[in-house]
């Protein structure tokens, strides 16, 4: 069955426990059902900094490896750049985790 949200009064079914356009919590019975409204953007970011630590940490490893082998300067600087993306993830991942508790609703 479908009924209207009484927040953004679209139409949406009687079964969701939230509205898919605004997020406001179903009423039934009396009761209201809750659900997290955290924004997704920061639950994609922190899947992107889990990515880009992911990446950093293989080439810093690999870049480490192949740099003791051949005693190039070059792989060392990649090896530092993957270490320093790997910093970068980490402290992307940390905001997204602060940012998610921040808004969470």
């Amino acid at each position: 069955m479908l009924i209207e949200c009484r927040e953004c009064k679209k139409t949406m079914s009687s079964a969701a426990p939230a509205c898919p356009a605004c997020g406001c919590p179903v009423v039934i019975g009396g009761a209201t059902v809750t659900t997290e409204r955290t924004a997704k953007r920061w639950k994609k970011l922190y899947m992107v900094s889990i990515a880009i630590m992911a990446v950093s940490a293989i080439i810093a490893a690999v870049a480490w490896v192949k740099a003791a082998e051949l005693h190039s300067s070059l792989l060392q600087f990649v090896c530092y750049l993957g270490v320093a993306g790997l910093v970068v993830g980490i402290g992307l991942a940390a905001y997204c985790q602060l940012m998610t508790w921040w808004h969470h609703e």
